[in-house]
């Protein structure tokens, strides 16, 4: 098997297909191993830990901010909804420039073109997840403090 050289392989769609796919692949693993890695990293490292502290304590300090402002939590919904639709809205426009990169015959160029806009769209959905699940977790931690305070007041009082 022959090797090719670097001008080679930026000619190659073969390879800007599987950069892609590699970048799109490290992209989403990377996303969903981070809180993981720096659980591990905070084990070694005093600032890694305070960090993980004050972001805990921010969580919280937002769950018990919602408990207090019940009305808060539809304000919390409507920003996710918000952030959801302008993020879709962003990954039709990279779309669209992918597209158009795409069907521009320009040889190499567009193929990096569209490798840029695509890293782009994916970033944007990585970043809608990331949200997402923030405010899954906030909602879901409001919900379970709302269900225990009963049950805290209902033991005082017995």
């Amino acid at each position: 098997m022959e090797q090719l050289t670097i001008p080679q392989l930026l000619a190659s769609p073969t390879f800007w297909f599987s950069a892609v796919i590699v970048g799109i692949l490290v992209g989403v693993i990377g996303n969903f191993a981070t809180n993981g890695l720096q659980k591990i990293w905070a084990k070694f490292s005093e600032t890694q830990r305070k960090k993980n502290d004050e972001q805990e304590k921010a969580f919280q300090l937002e769950v018990q901010d919602l408990v207090a402002n019940p009305s808060k939590v539809t304000d919390l919904k409507l920003e996710a909804i918000y952030s959801l639709l302008s993020n879709i809205v962003r990954l039709m426009f990279y779309l669209v420039l992918t597209n158009l990169a795409i069907s521009i015959p320009l040889g190499v160029i567009n193929l990096a073109f569209s490798a840029a806009f695509s890293v782009l769209a994916v970033s944007i959905a990585q970043s809608a997840i990331k949200n997402d699940n923030h405010v899954r977790k906030v909602l879901k931690a409001y919900e379970l403090s709302k269900e225990s305070a009963p049950q805290a007041l209902a033991g005082n009082s017995s």
